[in-house]
């Protein structure tokens, strides 16, 4: 099978849909964390499918490019990161207990 050709801008649109998506941190396992991650994710899930809407539609009058600014923009600027990582948590732990490391 082969993959048909991709302009450029759908290209840009596709891989702003994959960062926004799929370079999520983990939460912390904790319930407020999850909650966060969930409604971050539900978000650009949100925000992704305006523009393929869109897109499909024939509503994107301002372009493929635009569609993939904004979804970027709109990831970096309004549906960004404010739970605690697993990352962070496991830090936190591992230094709460004189750096060893955390073994959950």
């Amino acid at each position: 099978m082969t993959v048909p050709y991709l302009s450029e801008p759908m290209r840009e649109l596709l891989a702003a849909i994959v960062e926004t998506l799929d370079e999520l941190p983990a939460p912390a396992p904790n319930m407020a964390d999850e909650v966060a991650h969930r409604l971050l994710v539900q978000n650009r899930i949100a925000t992704a499918c305006g523009s393929l809407k869109d897109v499909l539609a024939g509503q994107a009058s301002c372009g493929l490019l635009w569609e993939a600014e904004f979804i970027r923009r709109r990831a970096a600027q309004v549906d960004t990161v404010t739970y605690k990582t697993r990352e962070q948590y496991l830090a936190e732990h591992e230094a709460a207990a004189g750096g060893e490391p955390d073994e959950h």
